[in-house]
């Protein structure tokens, strides 16, 4: 099968990112293959160690939000430097990312002038949408069109 048009596409949202090539296939299709992906697996503290936020009982002090806010920075990070790694090896001159308004707005302070400059970005959660349903949506379909 002859692929045209190839587009890399990275899906992310605050617990998982996604990196995809879609491409135009024969018969106007669109094909989407999975190329690499990250999880959001930080832990927290250790155990058995003092945590700023909590008591001596492990009952914490600071709001859900604020830990929430907290996580989704610190995934933001991560996903920022997964990105940056992953446009070096794969020689990557242009990735287009789909992320929900929230988290698009945690990514964009944590990525550096230089992975800003390949970016296009797109509000829209995509990242646990099936590979098969993704080559069929309207938005991965534009952008390998001829």
């Amino acid at each position: 099968m002859t692929l045209t048009n190839r587009t890399w596409v990275a899906l992310a949202d605050s617990q998982r990112a996604h990196l995809v090539q879609a491409s135009s296939a024969p018969v106007d299709r669109c094909h989407v293959e999975h190329c690499d992906s990250i999880t959001f697996d930080w832990v927290g503290h250790e155990h058995g160690r003092p945590s700023p936020r909590t008591g001596r009982n492990g009952k914490t002090y600071a709001s859900a939000g604020h830990e929430d806010a907290e996580n989704l920075q610190r995934f933001a990070r991560q996903v920022a430097n997964w990105l940056a790694e992953t446009v070096d090896r794969y020689e990557i001159d242009r990735l287009v990312l789909f992320a929900p308004a929230r988290f698009l707005g945690a990514l964009r302070k944590s990525w550096n002038g230089r992975l800003s400059d390949r970016i296009e970005e797109h509000e829209g959660d995509l990242t646990g949408a099936p590979l098969s349903t993704l080559s069929k949506h309207p938005a991965i379909r534009n952008l390998v069109e001829d």
